[in-house]
């Protein structure tokens, strides 16, 4: 399930359950759905992640190459531990910045320190 949130400066994609080959159609779906709104910073929340596969991975790497073609930004929050061995394994996890929180990501694009 993914859930889209637009907070003050930026759009944060929540995903629960599993990123896998049977999910990854309506992640790339959402994502381009974002992209199309004209989304210039975007977020996707791990923080109720379970699994990701290479299609879920692949889904990341669309959005993370949407949003650098547009001139925009965008983090991964909240990925848990066996998300980011994920990252960690497939070398990914230099393509893109990760965030304990949703309000540290969203900190990074502004410059500001985070809502603590």
């Amino acid at each position: 399930m993914i859930t889209v949130t637009h907070r003050q400066n930026c759009t944060v994609m929540s995903f629960s359950g599993e990123l896998n080959s049977v999910t990854a159609p309506e992640a790339d779906a959402a994502i381009a759905a974002v992209c199309k709104e004209g989304c210039m910073a975007l977020i996707f929340d791990f923080a109720a992640l379970t699994y990701l596969s290479s299609a879920g991975l692949r889904s990341i790497l669309i959005g993370a190459k949407n949003m650098r073609e547009r001139g925009g930004r965008f983090a991964v929050a909240n990925a848990g531990e066996k998300i980011q061995r994920v990252f960690q394994l497939s070398g990914l996890a230099r393509h893109f910045a990760s965030f304990a929180s949703i309000d540290e990501a969203e900190a990074s694009f502004t410059g500001e320190e985070p809502a603590r």
